[in-house]
């Protein structure tokens, strides 16, 4: 069935799960809601690249500390509170 969706369809059911209601303006059920988003997780992982698919984050590169080694978030706390 995904197969046989286009990125139109999946644009329709995309806003009309944003917004909770069917294009006519009847309400998604909470069963509904589970299907369309199964649909337009599973269309995306056939059709789109990583960066588009619904749930996608970006964990970009790490930021090198001074001492040249990786920042981590303890490093940066305690970096907020030595300037306070």
């Amino acid at each position: 069935m995904l197969e046989h969706l286009n990125p139109t369809i999946y644009e329709q059911l995309k806003q009309s799960l944003e917004v909770g209601k069917w294009p006519d303006g009847e309400r998604l059920t909470e069963r509904q809601k589970e299907i369309v988003m199964q649909a337009l997780i599973g269309w995306g992982e056939i059709h789109l690249p990583a960066e588009q698919r619904i749930g996608y984050i970006d964990k970009g590169k790490k930021e090198k500390s001074r001492n040249g080694g990786t920042s981590s978030d303890v490093d940066s706390l305690a970096n907020i509170i030595s300037r306070s």
